[in-house]
């Protein structure tokens, strides 16, 4: 009874027992399987066609300066143009590239910019006849509309009347007619007139996007309605508008070659005020497209900007420039460095980092680049595009030129050790020559040298005619010379005092020095000097100071050998806090009375590698010091020595120490430190078991610990004590093997752990889980191996710390499991590789775009996949500031 009741029991049934009922079954099964799969298919298609239709809203925009008689609306019809067409018309009618490619010189190319600017001007809607009419009489402006005369904003071209349905049309933008019915009886035109009102779809399909807009498509409503001021602050003219959305769409407008200068100014505007980003290389091309109208302006035109910089007219053009500045030259590319405030010029090296659209303001920047950069536009044929780049420099008023061999700066590496091994390795400047470069260098001297205040070369050749260029800039007050190269017989170090009378920072790095440049050094008020590394040539009787006369408050002379009457002299400046003599040889000093006038009292004090002599006994006593760097001294003995002070234990918070093998000798006087807030003890031998045994006054107190290339272990980390208010711990590079971790592990006092660096360690699965319990990190630097990660997200899921703001990868393979690794921390705002490989599966597309979190990414010493060379550049569509090392 129940199976009759039951048709599918009786399938069922017919299935276990009965052939024949097996052939009846399985049609039923197929097409009950039939149906799923259509429900299936019919429920993604209505998310794709939901989706479709979501991303795509109606925005109206009210112009109130201007009137009409119906609402213009914009019929997108995608079919008529093909993106290659536009592309071709970007590349083909480019007058810039005619002349990058010597089809055009330059002469004729700004003769033939005027003629072009001259006839819209008869023409245009912006002509001067066409204002003033506007100013006497609005119902003129109404009775006439610009689209009647201007043949540039006809109507035909992706816009019709409210009701009307019309095409494209491919014909030149100067023969089109206008579908405008113009009213010859004015009082009945002026009572049909309105308020003019701009209508048009946006969607994803546009090639050129508007972060602006793009926030529409995220409402809830179809229809929005906005007003010209929500846009923009500016006035915007609508044909000028209803170009630009054509743009916009489909990356070119046949017009675009017919617009005047005060059409140009209003689009540039518009695109920055916008915020527009493209997934390719047409916003790239749409601004080289439009650089020729550059040279349209007169000379007056730049002048008066510069002239008044402040004028609000200057800083919305100064603001809409920008971009240009990144299309300039095909084999330099210009970016900016938000972090240091630099405008960038490098070579080209295939990766384009179009971010200028982004920058803003670049007033009171430091200009960086190389000298095979500045060689490449010295050698550039083209004077228009020279002449505008001294212009653009001017116009952002530059306070500073670094001009390194490499890119690297001895004054950005942390290490003063790693520094001078560099310096020492790197190769000669000789092999690096500057050919003066006017537009980077002169130019900026001749209008505005008063605002250049740094002045940075390293390891360059200076000829003459460089220091005589140099010596102009008077305002100068920060000067950088790092293992230069020139005539030391010029005259030009001697007379700093004469050339640069507000100099306050000098720092010259592996030079010659003679005895007139110091004697004439005291005529100059610095408040920092620098001469690491430097040799001293002459004889020390000719040396005359002044005591009295010196103001040093910082002063470093790091791997340097200089007459005891210099260092004598210097080191008796009463403002002096922060001393470095880190690696000099102090023996030929005599304890004398001079030595009493030394300073005593230090902010910051680095002795390390010093040969003292007979002056130990001066940095033994009642020497007082927050910082106090005491490494690789010559003799323990003289280390401990000086660490045996009571005046340190009460003064120093910040302590970095290596040498040898620290013994319970050592810990009898680290243990009197009061104030330790940070400790740093590397490339020592370590017993870690001393920690507990004494009792450190500075453990609760102690903020941040770095114990990074030491020889450590799982056993010898669980000997280290508790540090209850622990925010940074660096055991980087210490060869710990797998399981090291758990000395982290139930121990609330690692709850105010915020920076951790366990990088260039072996980590397994535990590991991974005792770092998982760090609720309060904000920096992470680890070195993590796939197959474990993979590992552990099949056993345990996804890793989440979420707090943490920046994380570096060391010496990891970036593939798909390291991606869902760092996809995973959505608060990441910062990222670095740092010797990593990327691998096209860690690196698609789609990968990149998930990345939208990111405010900074950073690619050191990293290997790329040659399919993820070619889509780096899409960091800058989700405006994350990347950098290359």
């Amino acid at each position: 009874m129940n199976m009759k009741k039951n048709p599918y029991m009786s399938y069922k049934y017919g299935f276990l027992f009965y052939k024949r009922e097996q052939t009846i079954l399985e049609p039923i099964i197929c097409l009950l399987d039939c149906k799923v799969i259509l429900r299936r298919f019919l429920f993604a298609l209505g998310l794709i066609c939901f989706n479709k239709f979501s991303n795509c809203v109606r925005i109206t925009i009210s112009f109130p300066n201007e009137v009409v008689k119906e609402d213009i609306i914009i019929d997108f019809d995608k079919d008529m143009y093909s993106d290659e067409f536009f592309e071709r018309n970007l590349s083909n009618k480019s007058v810039i590239n005619m002349v990058d490619q010597n089809k055009v010189d330059s002469s004729s190319y700004h003769q033939n910019m005027v003629q072009i600017d001259e006839r819209n001007k008869r023409c245009c809607v912006f002509s001067d006849n066409y204002n003033e009419n506007k100013k006497k009489a609005k119902v003129n402006e109404s009775s006439q509309p610009p689209e009647a005369n201007n043949p540039l904003f006809n109507d035909n071209f992706g816009n019709h009347k409210q009701g009307e349905a019309q095409n494209f049309t491919t014909e030149p933008p100067l023969e089109l007619k206008s579908t405008v019915e113009v009213e010859h009886n004015k009082h009945n035109l002026q009572s049909n007139l309105k308020t003019a009102r701009l209508i048009f779809q946006y969607s994803t399909d546009y090639i050129i996007r508007s972060e602006f807009l793009d926030d529409f498509l995220k409402y809830d409503s179809d229809d929005v309605n906005l007003v010209l001021k929500d846009l923009s602050d500016n006035i915007i003219n609508m044909n000028v508008f209803k170009v630009l959305l054509i743009t916009l769409r489909f990356g070119y407008h046949p017009g675009l070659m017919s617009l005047n200068r005060d059409q140009f100014l209003e689009f540039v505007i518009l695109l920055t005020d916008l915020t527009v980003y493209s997934e390719s290389e047409v916003l790239y091309s749409l601004y080289k497209f439009l650089f020729p109208f550059i040279f349209c302006f007169e000379p007056e035109f730049y002048q008066q900007l510069n002239s008044d910089s402040h004028h609000r007219n200057a800083i919305i053009y100064r603001k809409a420039f920008i971009p240009f500045l990144g299309v300039l030259f095909d084999s330099i590319e210009v970016i900016f460095d938000f972090e240091r405030s630099e405008l960038c010029f490098y070579k080209n090296t295939g990766i384009r980092v179009f971010n200028l659209l982004y920058t803003g303001q670049l007033n009171g920047s430091i200009l960086r680049t190389t000298p095979e950069a500045l060689n490449i536009i010295y050698q550039h044929d083209n004077m228009e595009k020279q002449n505008f780049l001294s212009w653009f420099l001017n116009f952002y008023k530059i306070e500073g030129i670094r001009i390194s061999a490499n890119n690297f700066f001895y004054t950005e590496c942390k290490d003063p050790d790693m520094a001078y091994n560099f310096l020492q390795t790197s190769d000669s400047p000789l092999g690096t020559i500057v050919y003066t470069n006017p537009n980077i260098f002169t130019i900026i001297m001749q209008n505005y040298k008063n605002d250049i205040k740094l002045i940075e070369f390293e390891r360059i050749v200076l000829s003459e005619n460089d220091i005589k260029t140099l010596i102009l800039f008077d305002s100068l007050e920060i000067l950088i010379l790092v293992k230069c190269s020139f005539n030391i017989h010029s005259g030009f170090l001697e007379m700093l005092y004469i050339f640069f009378s507000r100099l306050k920072i000098l720092k010259l790095i592996d030079l010659f020095l003679t005895s007139n440049f110091f004697n004439n050094l005291l005529l100059l008020q610095l408040i920092e000097l620098d001469l690491s590394f430097s040799t001293f040539i002459g004889s020390p009787n000719d040396l005359k100071f002044e005591t009295n006369s010196i103001q040093l408050t910082t002063f470093s002379m790091n791997g340097c050998s200089l007459p005891s009457i210099i260092i004598d002299s210097y080191l008796k400046s009463q403002l002096l806090k922060n001393l470095s003599i880190r690696n000099v040889d102090l023996t030929s000093l005599k304890p004398d009375f001079r030595i009493i006038q030394w300073q005593k009292s230090y902010h910051f004090l680095d002795i390390s590698g010093c040969a003292f002599g007979n002056i130990l006994d001066f940095f033994s006593s009642n020497l007082i010091s927050e910082s106090l760097i005491l490494k690789n001294l010559k003799n323990r003995t003289e280390a401990l020595k000086i660490l045996n002070q009571e005046s340190l234990y009460n003064s120093t918070k910040y302590l970095s120490y290596s040498g040898e093998y620290i013994t319970d000798v050592f810990f009898n006087y680290f243990k009197m430190f009061r104030c330790l807030e940070s400790i740093k003890i590397h490339e020592t031998l370590t017993d870690t078991s001393l920690w507990q045994e004494y009792n450190l006054f500075f453990v609760c107190q102690l903020k941040s610990l770095d114990l990074s290339r030491n020889i450590l272990s799982k056993n010898t980390l669980t000997k280290l004590p508790l540090f209850s208010n622990l925010e940074q711990l660096n055991i980087s590079n210490c060869n710990l093997k797998n399981g090291s971790m758990g000395f982290l592990y139930n121990k609330k006092q690692f709850l105010s752990l915020k920076r951790l660096d366990i990088s260039r360690n072996q980590l397994n699965i535990s590991d991974i889980l005792v770092l998982n319990q760090l609720l309060n990190l904000t920096h992470l630097k680890i070195t993590l191996e796939n197959n474990i990660l993979s590992k552990y997200f099949k056993e345990y899921g996804t890793i989440c710390f979420k707090k943490l703001e920046s994380l570096v990868l060391v010496s990891t393979y970036f593939d798909e499991t390291i991606f869902h690794f760092v996809i995973s921390n959505i608060s990441l705002l910062k990222l670095k590789l740092k010797f990593c490989k990327v691998f096209h599966s860690g690196l698609t597309k789609k990968n990149i775009y998930n990345l939208k979190f990111l405010k900074k990414i950073t690619f050191c010493q990293t290997l790329f996949h040659q399919e993820v060379l070619k889509i780096l550049d899409l960091f800058k569509i989700l405006r994350i500031y990347v950098i290359y090392h």
